[in-house]
């Protein structure tokens, strides 16, 4: 199994939470700072800064000013004051698993604690077809977060990556993209996928991609199958957002799936990055 830490998200995901909390509502005050950076040391390569489209983009999607205050350097006037932007050029797009439309008489099952902003419309609506082109897929679905996709594009940004957090409802064991079933909301939840629906859920991120290049004028740099499914803290009775606890062996499974659909819709040069965990040691 491939494994990969990237700080730059989940460092950039904070830069742009404080970013928003001074936006959209009150920060608190720090007592002033001074940190000593030494040149010398070498820790790498940084490909740059970005952030989580989870779950921002799907209120603020048309919002220009956050776009320019977020991807841009240029200053940007926001409620009487005039700020810089921070020049993220790194952009983690949350594929959606939820959905209100029933599936051959089922329905999905949605945690009481979810809100509805966190739960990100899936594309693919039923198992009764993979064709991207058939009725199981609505692409107008998610524009909002799509939306902003194309703005910070329009403003530099240049490194995309397509993760998941779930499968979608119907791949879910529960039918509930939030989890498993837990009888309280510090008990661990337990692996939430079908067996037989592995290679269904590299297909859907395979298929987005694919239409992402046919379709929306950009490619994913990388794919992330999987989004902390080490843990076991996806609930879905006391859940407020997307999320699976997947095994260690099915996650092997799924990544190979995944590189396999990739390479057979010609995205050969697309990297699966997996396992992303949400404690480091």
């Amino acid at each position: 199994m491939v494994s990969r830490r990237r700080f730059l998200s989940t460092s950039a995901a904070t830069a742009a939470a404080v970013t928003t909390g001074g936006l959209f509502g009150a920060a608190p005050a720090h007592a002033d700072y001074s940190i000593a950076v030494d040149p010398s040391i070498d820790y790498g390569y940084w490909d740059g800064w970005g952030t989580s489209r989870s779950w921002w983009a799907n209120v603020f999607g048309m919002n220009d000013t956050v776009a320019d205050l977020l991807y841009t350097r240029k200053t940007t006037s926001y409620n009487g004051k005039n700020l810089p932007g921070l020049g993220l050029n790194i952009v983690r797009y949350n594929l959606g698993a939820s959905s209100t439309t029933p599936a051959n008489g089922y329905s999905m099952v949605a945690s009481p604690y979810i809100p509805r902003r966190k739960q990100i419309d899936a594309y693919w609506l039923d198992w009764n077809s993979g064709d991207p082109s058939s009725a199981s897929w609505n692409w107008w679905v998610d524009s909002n977060q799509r939306n902003m996709l194309w703005k910070v594009r329009d403003r530099g940004a240049d490194l995309f990556e397509l993760f998941s957090a779930s499968p979608v409802w119907w791949m879910c064991k529960n039918s509930n993209p939030s989890g498993s079933d837990t009888s309280s909301s510090t008990a661990p939840s337990a692996e939430n996928i079908q067996s037989w629906n592995l290679s269904q859920h590299a297909v859907y991120l395979a298929t987005v991609a694919k239409y992402a290049h046919d379709h929306w004028g950009f490619d994913f740099t990388s794919v992330e199958p999987l989004n902390e499914p080490s843990a076991t803290w996806w609930s879905g009775t006391y859940g407020t957002q997307e999320g699976c606890t997947i095994n260690q062996p099915t996650q092997e499974k799924i990544i190979g799936h995944l590189r396999t659909e990739l390479d057979a819709r010609g995205l050969a040069g697309t990297a699966v990055v997996a396992s992303i965990a949400g404690l480091v040691a």
